[in-house]
């Protein structure tokens, strides 16, 4: 074998090493990394306090859960909060998270509790959602809110 064959090879397997390293690595760090991502942005980008137990996630496996998702109320509504989840879990087609279109083949949600109230401008889960059209808004480099989907063809307006 020549010296050059020899470097390429050992090249070649330290960069396995270090991507199978990264794998094992993300397998175990991606859940608490994504739960401090939604305990610290959450807030900010909702306008109402966010509480998250935890995440677990397997990548190799296209397996998620959150667990203890609580969204709070606006101010000005009288309920502490406007969203709870007791579980979600999901399992993705591993194949499909390369694609355009995200695959989910099972997802499960278990002890939801949906608080709807209406106050004097509008219902606090309308609320919520401009205060995420306003972060996105001022964060997308000037690019406006969130498009919404349009009317079909033919529909009055």
């Amino acid at each position: 074998m020549t010296t050059r064959l020899k470097i390429l090879s050992g090249l070649v397997i330290a960069f396995i090493l270090v991507a199978l390293g990264g794998i094992l690595w993300l397998s175990y760090e991606l859940g608490p990394l994504v739960a401090t991502a939604v305990r610290t942005f959450g807030p900010d980008i909702t306008g109402v306090s966010v509480h998250l137990d935890g995440v677990d996630i397997a990548p190799l496996r296209g397996t998620a859960m959150l667990r203890g998702l609580v969204v709070g109320n606006p101010k000005g509504f009288h309920a502490e909060q406007a969203l709870s989840l007791g579980e979600v879990s999901m399992t993705l087609a591993l194949r499909s998270v390369f694609s355009d279109v995200i695959v989910i083949k099972r997802m499960s949600i278990i002890k939801p509790e949906l608080t709807y109230e209406f106050g004097s401008d509008g219902s606090n889960l309308a609320t919520i959602q401009r205060n995420v059209d306003r972060y996105v808004s001022q964060h997308s480099g000037g690019k406006g809110a969130v498009e919404r989907p349009r009317q079909a063809a033919g529909r009055d307006s």
